[in-house]
């Protein structure tokens, strides 16, 4: 039994180096440090450098699927409190993967495990056992091997200060209260996740429209239909920008800073102030170190010189005209 173990272990080695090629894994880490309790975001990027369709199978865990691996620099266990792994699993068994195929996933890599304080490697796998699938009376060859991405390494430290007062009042968990903790530890590490939402994500930059409803009524005024939530939208929205510009102008060393001014980037472009975001944006080209904050501040700057926002807005605004005018032929 151990050597048949032995061999598949092998072949999934072979099969890693002849397929290495067609898939490319990339791991970033927003914060080398942090403090316990706080997540460990880091982002993971999938691509398809094949040049070509790649086919997977999908089935519990043995088909196409990603994990997040966690090793203590100490050698001391890990204690895992769930298994969690990334993709569907199960119906369809068949996926084709298309030419430039990319998948992003942004989450906490400690989701599954228990936060320690010490220092680790984190790597992002990807991995496939199922070599050939059933579709359609057909038996089709599907990718097999693993893949995995270069380490990055984060350090859990025990709170200190302000961090440390937030952590205790919480009893070790002070996002749990994220409305608390903004009140009463506003400067806190903890307080900035609090305001991203607990996730350090970072949105495409083509989806900065306003929502529909905000300005494509019609042929009324916005104000005389929207009503509630929708009719604060605006106000909302700015509130949020101050907030984050708050948290900034006290907390400047805070690593979360380029993902919060990109984030307020973002939201001016959702009002519609376009030289605002745009101002943001640049000075994140010359200043901000993650790579994806400045590739996205890049594509961001493009589309607005390029008049994408304001053709999609008008777009939109055709489409739903339309759909009015035809709800009122009924």
């Amino acid at each position: 039994m151990q050597k048949k173990i032995i061999l598949f272990h092998l072949f999934l080695i072979v099969c890693a180096k002849i397929n290495a090629a067609e898939f490319e894994v990339k791991i970033i880490s927003y914060q080398q440090i942090i403090p316990l309790g706080a997540p460990a975001y880091v982002s993971v990027e999938i691509s398809n450098i094949s040049g070509k369709e790649i086919a997977v199978g999908i089935q519990a865990y043995s088909g196409f699927h990603g994990e997040f691996k966690i090793q203590r620099l100490d050698g001391k266990p890990m204690k895992r409190m769930r298994h969690e792994i990334d993709y569907q699993i199960g119906i369809p068994s068949l996926k084709i993967l298309p030419i430039y195929w990319k998948e992003i996933i942004s989450r906490d890599a400690f989701a599954d495990y228990e936060q320690q304080i010490g220092e680790y490697h984190i790597i992002y796998e990807i991995s496939s056992y199922c070599g050939e699938v059933e579709e359609k009376g057909k038996r089709i060859k599907t990718w097999v091997g693993r893949i995995s991405s270069e380490s990055v390494t984060i350090k859990i430290i025990d709170p200190q200060g302000i961090d440390k007062e937030a952590y205790d009042y919480f009893g070790g968990c002070p996002l749990c209260n994220k409305d608390e903790l903004l009140e009463k530890y506003p400067t806190s590490t903890y307080a900035g996740w609090a305001l991203l939402g607990g996730k350090a994500e970072i949105p495409l930059p083509e989806t900065a429209l306003p929502p529909s409803f905000a300005y494509f009524y019609f042929p009324e005024p916005v104000e005389s239909k929207m009503k509630g939530s929708r009719a604060n939208w605006p106000r909302i929205t700015n509130e949020y920008i101050l907030k984050l510009e708050e948290y900034i102008n006290k907390r400047p060393d805070s690593p979360l800073r380029d993902i919060m001014e990109y984030k307020i980037a973002y939201q001016y472009a959702k009002v519609m102030q376009y030289e605002k975001s745009k101002s943001i944006l640049n000075k994140l080209l010359s200043e901000s170190k993650n790579s994806r904050v400045l590739e996205y501040s890049k594509k961001f700057i493009e589309l607005i010189d390029t008049g994408y926002f304001q053709k999609r807005i008008e777009e939109n605004k055709r489409n739903l005209e339309n759909e009015y005018y035809k709800k009122g032929q009924k």
